[in-house]
Formats: C-alpha cells, structure tokens, sequence
C-alpha cells in the first residue's frame, strides 16, 4: 500500500516535523509494509530525518507521486486556514482537488482548520473537504470551522497527532520557553523578561526556536534581555524532546511545544496568540495568559503550576494520545475495503 502526504513539512518547521514522525510511527505500527511518500519542501532532508520517500511541492513531481498512490493524507497541522495567508490554503487545498482530478481518494488525518475568512479561500476548502473520502480534525474548534464552512458530512474529532510522540520525562529544575513572533504580543516581552529574571534565580531558564526561520532571531534577543537563560540548540525531534522533558513548566506560544510539554507529562502555561493554543490547553486543563499580565504574575503564576497535582492533566493527554491515532486506522480500514472490493 502506498499514500501520499501533504503538509507543511521540511520548511524547519519542529511542530510540523513532530506531526509527520507521530503519522509515520502510526501508520507503520498497523502496517510494516506501507509506503510512505512525503511532499516535502526539503525533499532530502525528509527522507533522512523520517526514512520516508519524498517529492518537491511542484506540480509535475506531485502529479507522478499521486497516480502511483492509493490515496491523499492531508496533515495534520493548520493547513486550511487563511491566518497565515490565502495562499498557502489554495496550495493545500489544490493538492486535495488535484488527488481527486486523478481518482485518488483524499484522507484528512487530525487537520486544525481555520480560520478561513476570504471568499476564495472559504470555497477552496469547502470544496477540498467536502471531496474527502475520510475527515477527522484535531479539536472541537475545527470542527466548528468547516460546519462554518458548510461540510456537513461525518467529521471525527481526535487530536493533534504529535501528542502521541513518546517523549520521556525528567525533571530537572528548568523553564522552557518557546515564542514566536506575534504583533499583539510585542507588549507582552517585558513582561516575560521580568517574569524569567525571577525565576531564574532558582530555575535554568531555557529557549527553545521551533521554526528555524521564523524564531531564532526572537529568541536569541530574549535570551540576551533576560540574561541568565540559553538557547538550546537541537539536532533532532529527539534532543527536542528532552528539552522539553527535562522541564518543570513549558511557557509557550507555539503550539507543538505545548503538545509536545503534554505528551512528556509536563505542565505549560499557554500564550494563545492563535485560538488553537486555548483549544489545546482548556483540552488538557492547563492555564493561558494574555498579553496584559505582568511580570510578577506570570513568575507566580509558574511556581504555582510546579504544586499542581497533574493526575487528570496526564489522563487527559494520554487519552488524547490514543484519540490521536484513530484515523491511521480508519484511512488504512477504508483502504483495506476499498483494494479488496
């Protein structure tokens, strides 16, 4: 058996790569055999990091993949949204129409979807996800998203496939810190420098750069502002996530640093500069800030989290974990249907 992948993947993109390794990890546990092929914005660096085949996005290496394929995966992350731009929502969404020009069925794995708000893009998506021969979405909100839209076909609900990555937990006196950029958020650094001076009096203080080319540079500004704190170099979704491990608290505006502080079992405190954030915090009962907090309470705010009893946090995420995995199941079911017909 044979699929195809389409997602923001091989742009340097830590959250997105989580994604991919957790679908990779689940459709292999169910079939040792299947083959995997990725469009990948670095093609090479996707078949070493994941030992996937992959292609470039341009039309002609998609096309070829396809039509030796038995179908689509679109996902997961947020591909149907137009926050980012119109764009990169009618590039997801051509794949999808493109699959269905070739009579390839499409399979959406645990998408975020929205917010579309332009007309273009809001047909766009509707159509791509009304052609869906499988949908599932990751959180109630994008759900609520494509019913805006007007799908109304049967849509599963499971969760962000990168809470099913095994990460290991280790405790070790640290604060991970895990920004992007965000205009309404400029007023909120202050406080957050005030906030890591505090505690890095008793707590490591450590920045992690998610996107490679989107938070570096804020980052390293950080680190330099607050003084005692590092910028921690990864190699690998490995040494990410013994990063994220090691810590006590995760303060995180990106959201695959939260899913990943959940997956380890590791309490966070939310940044929602995007809906998505709230969504996967109030998911798993742990607390958001908005960009008005002071210094002074967001350092207590942390203290506080390492007291809090984490028994129904770590139910929680390990039932999203096993929510997580259910459409592997359902895609390679309706593809066992379908090639046995």
């Amino acid at each position: 058996m044979r699929l195809v992948v389409s997602g923001y993947y091989g742009f340097g993109n830590s959250g997105d790569e989580a994604v991919l390794a957790a679908m990779v990890a689940a459709f292999r546990r169910r079939d040792p055999r299947i083959e995997l092929v990725v469009v990948s914005g670095d093609p090479a660096n996707t078949r070493q990091v994941h030992g996937v085949a992959a292609t470039g996005r341009g039309l002609a290496g998609t096309m070829r993949a396809l039509l030796s394929s038995h179908g689509l995966v679109s996902g997961g992350g947020g591909l149907l949204q137009d926050r980012s731009s119109t764009r990169s929502l009618l590039y997801y969404a051509g794949v999808m129409l493109l699959a269905r020009l070739l009579r390839r069925p499409v399979f959406v794995y645990g998408q975020g979807i929205g917010p579309v708000r332009g007309r273009i893009g809001r047909a766009a998506a509707r159509m791509a996800l009304r052609g869906a021969a499988y949908l599932s979405v990751r959180d109630q909100a994008s759900l609520d998203a494509a019913r805006d839209l007007g799908v109304q076909r049967p849509i599963e609900v499971t969760a962000d496939p990168a809470i099913a990555m095994a990460i290991t937990r280790a405790s070790r006196g640290r604060i991970v810190v895990a920004m992007r950029p965000a205009s309404d958020w400029i007023g909120f650094e202050d406080a957050l420098v005030d906030a890591l001076r505090d505690l890095a009096r008793t707590q490591h203080v450590t920045f992690v750069a998610m996107d490679i080319t989107e938070d570096r540079e804020l980052a390293v500004r950080l680190v330099e502002r607050v003084g005692a704190a590092e910028l921690a170099d990864y190699a690998d979704l490995d040494e990410l996530g013994a990063i994220i491990g090691a810590a006590d608290v995760v303060i995180g505006m990106r959201l695959h640093a939260l899913v990943l502080a959940a997956a380890a079992g590791v309490r966070f405190i939310g940044l929602p500069y995007d809906p998505k954030v709230e969504s996967f915090a109030a998911a798993v009962g742990q607390p958001t800030v908005d960009a008005a907090i002071r210094g002074g309470a967001l350092a207590a705010l942390a203290r506080a989290q390492w007291d809090t009893d984490v028994t129904a946090y770590r139910r929680k995420a390990t039932e999203l974990a096993t929510r997580a995995e259910r459409p592997a199941d359902a895609i390679l079911a309706l593809l066992d249907d379908g090639l046995s017909a």
